[in-house]
C-alpha cells in the first residue's frame, strides 16, 4: 500500500553508524596519543649509554659523566627534583653541561635549583648554547666583569663556565675539559688580534667612554683567557685524557683542524695527545618521530650537512666516531628554534638526560 509516492510499509534504512563511530574512535585516539605524548614530556628519562673509548687509561674505566643539555629554562618538578629522582642512585664523577641550559627565555632560575641540587663535591662543567644569552656582555652594563649575570649566578651557585682548559684528578689520572673552540681555533693568530684591538681601544679618541671600557673589559678578560691556556699547555702530557665540550657537534671539518699527524702518529693541534671525547647537544634527538622509521627532519649543521628529511638518527643523538673520537650528542630535554615551526615540538621523543660510562672495551 502506498500513500502518495511513499510505501506505508516500507522498512526504515539502517543508519549508518560506522560513518559516524570510526571518526569519533579516531579523533579520540588522536587525543589520546597527544595526552600521553604530553604526558611523557613531562616526565624525562634517562639514556644510560657505555662509550668505547680507543686506549682508554685503565684507571679511567668506568669514569662516569652526567650529560644534560637544552634545558631552555624549563622547570621539572619542583626545584627540578624529577630531574634528581633519576640520578639519585647513580655514582658520577663529573656533570657536563653542554648549551642552552637557560635559552632565549633568559630564566636562569632552573639551572640554579638544578646545580644547586647536585652533590657539591662533584665538578659541574657549563658551556653556553646557541640560544642561551650571550655570556659575555661588550655593551656597558655597570659591572666590572664581562659575564653575563646568568653565568655569574651559574657560578655562584657552583658550576664551572667552560671557557679555558680545566684539570680534573681523578684516581691518580688527569683529565683535562676544554671548551671545544679552544681545539680548532688558531691560538696564536687570536692572541695577536686581540693585542691588536687591545691597542686600538687604547689609543682610541675617547678610550674613557662607556663603550670603549665596556670592549676593553672584554677584550682583558679574553686575554687573560689566553694566558690561562698557555699556563694549561705547560702542564698537559700526551698521556692525559682530554674532553671537548661544545654545544652543536663537531664534523669533519672541525676534526680535521683539530687533530694533526706527526711522524704519523695523530695528536691534537693546541695540545699534546689525543682528543678522545666529544659530548654535545643542539639537536634535542631531531624533536618528532615518527615510530620505527625514527627522526623525521634535521637541521643544517656541520655534522647534518644541508639537513633534511628522515636522517640517520646516529647524526642526531646517542655516541658516533668522528674521524676517530668518540662524539656523544645527548637527547636533550627542550625544544629549538632550529627547528621549523610545524616541528617544534618533542612527538614520540621525550626529553632525556644522559649517563656515560667510560670504557675501553668495544662490544
Amino acid at each position: 500500500m502506498k500513500r502518495g509516492r511513499r510505501s506505508l510499509f516500507a522498512p526504515r534504512k539502517r543508519k549508518r553508524w560506522g560513518c559516524i563511530v570510526l571518526p569519533l574512535f579516531f579523533v579520540l585516539l588522536l587525543l589520546a596519543g597527544v595526552f600521553l605524548n604530553a604526558a611523557n614530556n613531562r616526565h624525562p628519562g634517562k639514556d644510560t649509554q657505555r662509550v668505547s673509548i680507543p686506549n682508554l687509561p685503565d684507571r679511567l674505566e668506568g669514569f662516569r659523566i652526567l650529560h644534560l643539555s637544552d634545558l631552555h629554562g624549563r622547570e621539572y618538578g619542583i626545584d627540578q627534583q624529577k630531574l634528581l629522582n633519576l640520578i639519585k642512585d647513580d655514582n658520577y664523577h663529573a656533570v657536563c653541561l653542554t648549551g642552552d641550559m637557560v635559552g632565549s627565555s633568559g630564566n636562569v632560575q632552573p639551572l640554579l635549583d638544578l646545580i644547586q641540587a647536585l652533590p657539591q663535591d662533584i665538578p659541574v662543567f657549563l658551556v653556553a648554547g646557541d640560544e642561551d644569552p650571550s655570556p659575555i656582555l661588550s655593551a656597558p652594563h655597570g659591572d666590572a666583569s664581562p659575564k653575563a649575570s646568568w653565568v655569574l649566578e651559574a657560578e655562584k651557585a657552583g658550576a664551572i663556565f667552560l671557557d679555558r682548559p680545566v684539570k680534573m684528578e681523578f684516581n691518580k689520572s688527569t683529565l683535562w675539559l676544554c671548551p671545544a673552540d679552544l681545539f680548532t681555533m688558531d691560538l696564536e693568530a687570536a692572541e695577536f688580534a686581540l693585542a691588536d684591538r687591545q691597542t686600538e681601544i687604547i689609543s682610541s679618541d675617547d678610550p674613557q667612554s662607556p663603550e670603549n671600557g665596556a670592549a676593553l673589559r672584554v677584550v682583558e678578560y679574553q686575554m687573560d683567557v689566553m694566558e690561562q691556556v698557555k699556563g694549561a699547555r705547560s702542564e698537559m702530557l700526551p698521556e692525559h685524557f682530554y674532553i671537548a665540550l661544545a654545544h652543536a657537534p663537531l664534523g669533519d671539518d672541525a676534526l680535521i683542524l683539530a687533530q694533526q699527524s706527526i711522524e704519523g702518529k695523530a695528536t691534537m693541534t693546541n695540545f699534546p695527545g689525543q682528543l678522545s671525547l666529544i659530548l654535545a647537544g643542539h639537536f634535542n634527538a631531531g624533536h618528532v618521530h615518527l615510530p620505527v622509521l625514527g627522526p623525521v627532519f634535521a637541521p643544517p649543521s656541520a655534522l647534518t650537512g644541508e639537513g633534511g628529511f628522515m636522517p640517520d638518527k646516529a647524526l642526531l643523538f646517542g655516541v658516533r666516531s668522528v674521524r676517530g673520537v668518540a662524539q656523544y650528542i645527548t637527547p636533550g630535554l627542550g625544544t629549538s628554534v632550529i627547528y621549523p615551526k610545524w616541528l617544534s615540538f618533542r612527538l614520540f621523543n621525550p626529553p632525556e638526560i644522559s649517563l656515560l660510562i667510560l670504557t675501553g672495551q668495544f662490544f
